[in-house]
Protein backbone atom coordinates (compact mmCIF):
# COMPACT_ATOMS: atom_id res chain seq x y z
CA UNK A 1 0.00 0.00 0.00
CA UNK A 2 1.17 3.49 -0.87
CA UNK A 3 0.97 6.39 1.42
CA UNK A 4 -0.80 9.45 -0.91
CA UNK A 5 1.39 12.62 -0.14
CA UNK A 6 0.35 15.93 -0.79
CA UNK A 7 2.79 18.93 -1.01
CA UNK A 8 1.95 22.55 0.17
CA UNK A 9 4.69 25.04 -0.63
CA UNK A 10 4.73 28.80 -2.57
CA UNK A 11 8.24 28.04 -3.85
CA UNK A 12 8.15 25.97 -7.31
CA UNK A 13 11.57 25.03 -6.73
CA UNK A 14 11.17 23.57 -3.42
CA UNK A 15 7.66 21.38 -4.37
CA UNK A 16 9.82 20.02 -7.56
CA UNK A 17 12.69 19.16 -5.26
CA UNK A 18 10.48 17.62 -2.83
CA UNK A 19 8.67 15.77 -5.66
CA UNK A 20 11.68 14.68 -7.14
CA UNK A 21 13.10 12.95 -3.76
CA UNK A 22 9.85 11.21 -3.30
CA UNK A 23 9.44 9.54 -6.78
CA UNK A 24 13.51 8.85 -6.76
CA UNK A 25 13.92 7.53 -3.80
CA UNK A 26 10.42 6.48 -1.85
CA UNK A 27 8.12 5.82 -5.56
CA UNK A 28 7.75 2.37 -3.56
CA UNK A 29 5.72 3.97 -0.59
CA UNK A 30 4.49 7.09 -1.48
CA UNK A 31 2.57 8.50 -4.12
CA UNK A 32 2.54 12.39 -4.83
CA UNK A 33 -0.91 13.20 -5.63
CA UNK A 34 -0.85 17.31 -5.97
CA UNK A 35 1.03 20.14 -5.74
CA UNK A 36 -0.16 22.94 -4.11
CA UNK A 37 1.32 27.12 -3.81
CA UNK A 38 -1.28 27.99 -1.50
CA UNK A 39 -3.38 27.20 1.27
CA UNK A 40 -7.16 27.67 -1.00
CA UNK A 41 -5.97 24.88 -3.43
CA UNK A 42 -4.51 22.78 -1.04
CA UNK A 43 -7.96 22.79 0.88
CA UNK A 44 -9.74 21.83 -2.40
CA UNK A 45 -6.77 18.92 -3.01
CA UNK A 46 -6.93 17.91 0.68
CA UNK A 47 -11.00 17.33 0.07
CA UNK A 48 -10.52 16.11 -2.99
CA UNK A 49 -7.68 13.08 -3.02
CA UNK A 50 -8.06 12.76 0.84
CA UNK A 51 -4.06 12.32 1.71
CA UNK A 52 -2.38 10.48 4.02
CA UNK A 53 0.12 12.95 4.54
CA UNK A 54 0.88 16.29 4.13
CA UNK A 55 4.50 17.81 2.98
CA UNK A 56 3.78 21.84 4.37
CA UNK A 57 5.50 24.78 4.07
CA UNK A 58 5.08 27.24 7.26
CA UNK A 59 5.57 30.33 5.64
CA UNK A 60 3.65 31.21 2.58
CA UNK A 61 1.45 34.61 1.90
CA UNK A 62 -1.92 35.41 2.16
CA UNK A 63 -2.67 32.35 4.39
CA UNK A 64 0.47 30.27 5.78
CA UNK A 65 0.98 26.56 7.18
CA UNK A 66 -1.18 27.12 10.41
CA UNK A 67 -3.98 28.71 8.70
CA UNK A 68 -4.45 25.34 6.71
CA UNK A 69 -4.00 23.34 9.67
CA UNK A 70 -6.74 24.93 11.62
CA UNK A 71 -9.14 24.94 9.01
CA UNK A 72 -9.72 21.07 9.49
CA UNK A 73 -11.43 20.13 12.94
CA UNK A 74 -10.55 16.57 11.95
CA UNK A 75 -7.30 16.18 10.32
CA UNK A 76 -7.50 12.49 8.47
CA UNK A 77 -3.89 12.81 7.79
CA UNK A 78 -0.54 13.60 9.06
CA UNK A 79 1.51 16.93 8.78
CA UNK A 80 4.99 17.16 8.62
CA UNK A 81 6.04 21.21 8.49
CA UNK A 82 8.99 22.15 6.01
CA UNK A 83 10.09 25.19 7.02
CA UNK A 84 13.28 27.64 6.71
CA UNK A 85 13.49 28.75 10.24
CA UNK A 86 13.23 26.73 13.53
CA UNK A 87 11.03 29.62 15.39
CA UNK A 88 7.87 27.36 14.62
CA UNK A 89 8.08 24.15 16.80
CA UNK A 90 6.52 25.43 19.54
CA UNK A 91 3.16 25.68 17.26
CA UNK A 92 4.29 22.86 15.40
CA UNK A 93 3.72 20.71 18.66
CA UNK A 94 0.46 22.18 19.21
CA UNK A 95 -0.54 21.22 15.70
CA UNK A 96 0.79 17.40 16.79
CA UNK A 97 2.62 17.51 13.71
CA UNK A 98 4.34 14.17 12.56
CA UNK A 99 7.58 15.88 11.71
CA UNK A 100 9.24 19.38 11.18
CA UNK A 101 11.74 19.53 8.39
CA UNK A 102 14.38 22.34 7.48
CA UNK A 103 15.33 23.34 4.04
CA UNK A 104 16.68 22.26 1.95
CA UNK A 105 14.85 19.31 2.55
CA UNK A 106 17.87 16.15 3.29
CA UNK A 107 16.54 12.51 1.93
CA UNK A 108 17.88 10.95 4.72
CA UNK A 109 15.36 12.49 6.78
CA UNK A 110 12.50 12.19 4.31
CA UNK A 111 13.39 8.13 5.14
CA UNK A 112 12.96 8.84 8.83
CA UNK A 113 9.62 10.40 8.35
CA UNK A 114 8.37 7.78 5.85
CA UNK A 115 9.45 4.96 8.17
CA UNK A 116 7.65 5.81 11.01
CA UNK A 117 4.26 6.54 9.19
CA UNK A 118 4.63 3.27 8.31
CA UNK A 119 5.47 1.86 11.99
CA UNK A 120 3.53 5.02 13.48
CA UNK A 121 1.22 2.83 15.52
CA UNK A 122 4.22 2.14 17.74
CA UNK A 123 4.15 5.78 18.34
CA UNK A 124 1.99 7.61 20.95
CA UNK A 125 1.69 11.22 20.92
CA UNK A 126 3.84 11.80 23.70
CA UNK A 127 6.41 9.46 21.81
CA UNK A 128 5.72 11.80 18.71
CA UNK A 129 6.31 14.85 20.67
CA UNK A 130 9.91 13.91 22.07
CA UNK A 131 10.98 13.08 18.88
CA UNK A 132 9.80 16.35 17.07
CA UNK A 133 11.41 18.39 19.44
CA UNK A 134 14.60 16.31 19.63
CA UNK A 135 14.47 16.39 15.58
CA UNK A 136 14.68 20.17 15.54
CA UNK A 137 16.91 20.90 18.96
CA UNK A 138 19.77 18.16 17.55
CA UNK A 139 20.17 19.30 13.85
CA UNK A 140 23.63 17.77 13.56
CA UNK A 141 23.57 17.96 9.33
CA UNK A 142 23.24 21.31 7.02
CA UNK A 143 22.13 20.13 3.45
CA UNK A 144 22.75 22.51 0.71
CA UNK A 145 21.80 22.33 -3.04
CA UNK A 146 24.72 22.68 -5.69
CA UNK A 147 24.21 22.89 -9.67
CA UNK A 148 24.96 18.94 -9.63
CA UNK A 149 22.94 17.86 -6.56
CA UNK A 150 23.25 18.40 -2.82
CA UNK A 151 25.68 18.38 -0.23
CA UNK A 152 25.19 16.81 3.05
CA UNK A 153 27.49 18.34 5.83
CA UNK A 154 28.32 17.72 9.39
CA UNK A 155 27.75 21.20 11.00
CA UNK A 156 30.17 20.63 13.74
CA UNK A 157 32.90 20.02 10.09
CA UNK A 158 32.05 23.76 8.93
CA UNK A 159 35.19 25.79 9.76
CA UNK A 160 33.80 28.99 9.02
CA UNK A 161 31.32 31.10 6.44
CA UNK A 162 32.44 33.70 3.65
CA UNK A 163 29.62 35.65 2.11
CA UNK A 164 29.82 36.40 -1.81
CA UNK A 165 27.13 38.48 -2.02
CA UNK A 166 24.41 36.21 -2.40
CA UNK A 167 26.24 33.22 -2.07
CA UNK A 168 28.37 31.73 0.66
CA UNK A 169 31.62 29.54 0.49
CA UNK A 170 31.11 26.82 3.23
CA UNK A 171 34.69 26.54 4.35
CA UNK A 172 35.79 22.93 5.76
CA UNK A 173 38.87 21.74 6.68
CA UNK A 174 40.20 20.46 3.22
CA UNK A 175 36.99 21.52 1.03
CA UNK A 176 35.36 25.10 0.43
CA UNK A 177 31.74 24.96 -1.06
CA UNK A 178 30.31 27.41 -2.96
CA UNK A 179 26.41 27.88 -2.05
CA UNK A 180 23.52 29.80 -3.69
CA UNK A 181 22.47 31.49 -0.19
CA UNK A 182 23.01 34.27 1.90
CA UNK A 183 25.27 34.39 5.13
CA UNK A 184 22.14 35.32 7.19
CA UNK A 185 20.63 32.04 5.66
CA UNK A 186 22.96 29.59 6.35
CA UNK A 187 23.10 30.96 9.93
CA UNK A 188 19.41 31.22 10.46
CA UNK A 189 19.52 27.23 8.81
CA UNK A 190 22.17 26.13 11.07
CA UNK A 191 20.70 27.97 13.90
CA UNK A 192 23.77 26.87 16.56
CA UNK A 193 24.78 29.36 19.13
CA UNK A 194 28.46 27.68 18.45
CA UNK A 195 28.23 30.35 15.17
CA UNK A 196 29.28 33.61 15.43
CA UNK A 197 29.03 36.31 12.76
CA UNK A 198 31.83 38.42 13.34
CA UNK A 199 31.37 40.96 10.70
CA UNK A 200 29.33 41.49 7.55
CA UNK A 201 31.40 39.18 5.71
CA UNK A 202 32.25 36.26 7.97
CA UNK A 203 30.36 33.80 10.56
CA UNK A 204 32.99 31.54 12.68
CA UNK A 205 32.56 28.21 14.38
CA UNK A 206 34.17 29.10 17.57
CA UNK A 207 35.14 25.39 18.09
CA UNK A 208 37.67 25.83 15.27
CA UNK A 209 39.26 29.01 16.30
CA UNK A 210 42.85 29.19 17.82
CA UNK A 211 43.42 32.47 18.29
CA UNK A 212 42.24 36.27 18.48
CA UNK A 213 44.78 38.71 17.02
CA UNK A 214 44.73 42.20 18.33
CA UNK A 215 46.79 44.15 15.68
CA UNK A 216 44.89 42.68 12.61
CA UNK A 217 41.67 42.60 14.59
CA UNK A 218 41.37 38.98 13.11
CA UNK A 219 40.74 35.28 13.96
CA UNK A 220 42.85 32.29 13.37
CA UNK A 221 41.53 29.40 12.37
CA UNK A 222 42.83 25.34 12.73
CA UNK A 223 43.64 25.70 9.25
CA UNK A 224 45.33 28.71 9.24
CA UNK A 225 42.88 30.52 7.96
CA UNK A 226 42.31 34.54 9.36
CA UNK A 227 39.04 35.54 9.70
CA UNK A 228 38.81 39.48 9.79
CA UNK A 229 36.59 40.89 12.91
CA UNK A 230 34.85 43.85 12.91
CA UNK A 231 35.93 46.29 15.36
CA UNK A 232 32.29 48.19 15.22
CA UNK A 233 30.46 44.80 16.37
CA UNK A 234 32.80 43.45 18.55
CA UNK A 235 35.14 45.14 21.12
CA UNK A 236 37.83 42.62 22.32
CA UNK A 237 35.58 41.76 25.59
CA UNK A 238 32.55 41.54 23.84
CA UNK A 239 34.10 38.59 21.48
CA UNK A 240 35.77 36.93 24.79
CA UNK A 241 32.26 37.34 25.99
CA UNK A 242 30.35 35.53 23.26
CA UNK A 243 33.08 32.59 23.00
CA UNK A 244 32.42 32.15 26.34
CA UNK A 245 28.40 32.02 26.43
Amino acid sequence: MKFKVLIVDDELQSRNILNSFCEEYFKEKVDVVAQCSNVDDAIVAIEKHQPDLLFLDIDMPDKNGFDLVNHFLYKPFEIVFITGHANHYVDAIKCSAFDYLMKPINPLNLRSVIERLENKSLFNSINRNEILIANIKNKTQLVVSNSNGFNNITINSILYLEADENYTNIVLLDEKILVTKTLKAILDLIADKKFLRVSKSFGVNINHVIRFISDTYQLEMINGDKVQVSEKLFTKKMLIDAFNK
